[in-house]
């Protein structure tokens, strides 16, 4: 795992990948042209894009993807912002979209200006981003799914370097997994490790509120538990809320919004779910050996 990069620079450092490809798309590849309106007195838009390289084009498909992605991730961090402020966002994404599509008449036709107009939007969604509170500024906070649980369970031996003191926090959708395969699971030894892991976590809430989080380790970890189920109209549109893979990463996703300024890593062995992280712009990291 590299050093603490917080959920806000995280996106940042995202943002900042599309700099050189966006510049190269408008100030390279790009070309305008004035209307030939032959003296109609016209009102309006009246610059246009002409039709971009097929090379062009591919940065153009990559540039979109990407900045769809980024945009996804923001949109649900802002979720619970005023609605002026989610509605200045997709504003900015409007004119992004319109000027990154080239499709849509420009009332100039100065690439560096177009360009500008572009990055400064893209800034400005950015931007809106430093509004959200943060009650731990600066902490590491640690979000396993069920397989990492399994792998390790003896949550006092953790340790992540580089990041003491940390939390761990237990997601709705993981404790149900615990609930449902320490009875269902046709493992006996998943039920026998599912049966301790939940015992464990109930000795834990001996020492105070699981909600506000109690002490693992003095001085070197602690442990929460998120109350609710992850909003998934909320999140990230592309995860299935029938899906317990999803709703995990939904789950990351509420505490990246809880926790904009502080580290936040998903914490998983499992290779699909280090994709779908990996894909939703989720930093993750595999649990300690045992």
């Amino acid at each position: 795992m590299t050093a603490q990069r917080t959920v806000i620079a995280h996106m940042t450092a995202g943002v900042a990948t599309l700099r050189d490809p966006i510049e190269s798309l408008f100030l390279t590849h790009s070309r305008t042209r004035q209307w030939d309106t032959e003296g109609i007195i016209y009102i309006g838009p009246d610059h246009s894009f002409e039709p971009l390289s097929e090379e062009a084009q591919r940065l153009q498909s990559w540039i979109l993807r990407e900045y769809n992605r980024l945009t996804d991730s923001m949109r649900a961090l802002l979720v619970e912002r005023p609605e002026h402020e989610r509605v200045r966002f997709a504003e900015y994404e409007t004119r992004v979209r319109s000027l990154l599509g080239q499709g849509e008449a420009q009332w100039i036709g100065d690439l560096r200006e177009l360009h500008r107009s572009a990055w400064e939007a893209i800034e400005a969604q950015l931007a809106l981003l430093n509004a959200l509170h943060d009650p731990t500024e600066g902490a590491h906070v640690f979000v396993p799914d069920t397989n990492a649980l399994y792998w390790n369970p003896a949550l006092e031996t953790w340790r992540f370097p580089g990041a003491e003191p940390f939390s761990v926090i237990l997601t709705p959708a993981v404790l149900a997994d615990l609930d449902r395969h320490k009875i269902e699971h046709k493992n006996p030894d998943v039920r026998g490790k599912a049966e301790r892991l939940i015992r464990g976590v109930k000795e834990f809430r001996r020492r105070g509120s699981l909600i506000d989080g109690v002490t693992i380790v003095a001085g070197v970890s602690s442990l929460a538990a998120l109350a609710i189920e992850p909003r998934m109209a909320d999140s990230l549109p592309w995860l299935d809320a029938s899906n317990d893979d999803d709703r995990v990463l939904a789950s990351v996703v509420e505490v990246m919004r809880l926790r904009a300024r502080s580290e936040v890593v998903l914490v998983t062995r499992d290779i699909n779910m280090q994709n779908k992280a990996e894909f939703a712009r989720i930093r993750f990291t595999e649990p300690p050996d045992p």
